[in-house]
């Protein structure tokens, strides 16, 4: 029997009550979670500071990170340090220039959206993803504390929609905005040489080549080594 898409309105609602689920269940396994993750008093402190000192020779200095988030947040904790490439910092500056809240809502919003469109494009081909994203632990957690995964999994999604349509080099520039975690792709690296998807990997290092002209222009030649 051939496999039927589901409509708009069905993948929505499963994945409205999946997460509606998740989200109850954790508020009752650790209320702290939650309100930390309703505060900002997560991962996005570091995200946001790294905004504030993104033309600086301070991005990587846990001191001024540390001394920021006192003076602009009201905590200090030496474990939120920021530890992303410098070009993400960069994207991070419009968000940095709003009050923390503001800022926190759109950076919310924006990985409800981007995980959105994730389960969107492949949804469509089969409902197990809807179902499973919506339940996914880590997809929910993830998002508590305030990460950039959604980001780093639409850019996946894009590289591989793209990829489908031979459109290599397009799907290779997509690709290399998952260097925002770039230590979670080096198999598909290694896969993309093993294939000899040379349209894709021109892609990459395009993508790859622009980043780093970003780093090194904001934050200065040394920055590998900071």
């Amino acid at each position: 029997m051939p496999y039927v898409a589901p409509s708009r309105w069905k993948i929505a609602s499963l994945c409205v009550a999946g997460f509606a689920f998740m989200a109850s269940a954790l508020s009752i396994w650790s209320p702290e979670l939650v309100r930390d993750a309703w505060l900002g008093h997560n991962d996005f402190i570091p995200s946001y500071i790294a905004g504030k000192l993104a033309s600086s020779a301070e991005l990587y200095s846990p001191e001024r990170s540390v001394q920021l988030q006192g003076e602009l947040l009201g905590v200090r904790a030496e474990w939120m340090l920021y530890m992303r490439p410098p070009f993400f910092a960069v994207l991070m500056m419009p968000l940095a220039a709003l009050p923390f809240g503001i800022a926190y809502a759109i950076f919310q919003a924006i990985s409800v959206a981007c995980i959105a469109a994730f389960v969107w494009l492949f949804a469509r081909k089969s409902m197990d993803v809807a179902v499973l994203a919506s339940v996914s632990v880590p997809i929910l957690l993830a998002f508590l504390q305030g990460q950039d995964i959604g980001i780093v999994m639409l850019a996946y999604a894009g590289f591989i929609v793209l990829s489908e349509k031979g459109c290599g080099f397009q799907s290779g520039l997509a690709l290399s905005l998952c260097l925002i975690k770039f230590h979670l792709f080096p198999l598909t690296g290694l896969a993309l040489l093993i294939r000899r998807e040379w349209a894709v990997v021109r892609g990459v290092v395009a993508g790859a080549v622009v980043l780093a002209g970003l780093s090194f222009s904001v934050v200065g030649a040394n920055w590998p080594t900071l």
